[in-house]
């Protein structure tokens, strides 16, 4: 379930940044720091096959502000390895 929060919080931020499209770094890089901490704690147990799609989905979704897309994209990676569009 906290991963569950973990992620709907990215979710929403990362909505609010493309619909808006802030000029503040910390709108982009507090998402992704929380996107990193709900992967670890996804891989840690073992849960990647149930939060794959999302995970994936968010990636797909994030805008390229501040190099946004690119972040999530890299902690994407470290989880479930290459992102494939």
């Amino acid at each position: 379930m906290i991963a569950e929060m973990m992620l709907t919080y990215v979710e929403s931020i990362s909505w609010f940044n493309s619909e808006y499209g802030p000029d503040i770094e910390d709108f982009y890089t507090k998402s992704e720091d929380m996107f990193e901490q709900a992967l670890a704690m996804i891989k840690k147990h073992h849960l990647e096959d149930r939060f794959e799609v999302r995970a994936y989905t968010i990636v797909a979704n994030a805008c390229e502000g501040w190099g946004h897309r690119d972040s999530l994209q890299e902690r994407y990676e470290e989880v479930y390895v290459e992102f494939i569009e």
